[in-house]
């Protein structure tokens, strides 16, 4: 059994961190713009700067916990109703 709110926790740190190494780097060395703005297109508040930076990181963490906490709850449904059926996850 996976702990939804553990899960989603979990999933924000892994994503906030994804963004600050991937758009901190970009920032300081100047390269990877393209890559960067692509990702970043797809949040609907971004902007290539460090105050982008900051409103992404926050805009990734409740997406990332929101996906995290649903996917730990999907898993356990699944996984509750495998226990409990005696033939098994497909009825073999």
């Amino acid at each position: 059994m996976l702990n939804p709110k553990v899960f989603g926790f979990a999933s924000a740190v892994v994503g906030a961190a994804f963004w600050i190494i991937v758009m901190g780097f970009s920032l300081v060395t100047g390269s990877g713009y393209v890559i960067v703005s692509a990702l970043g297109g797809f949040f609907p508040i971004f902007s290539y700067s460090f105050l982008g930076l900051i409103i992404i990181i926050i805009e990734q963490s409740i997406l990332c916990f929101l996906v995290g906490w649903a996917f730990a709850r999907a898993y356990n449904y699944i996984s509750d109703y495998a226990s409990s059926n005696p033939r098994g996850w497909l009825g073999k």
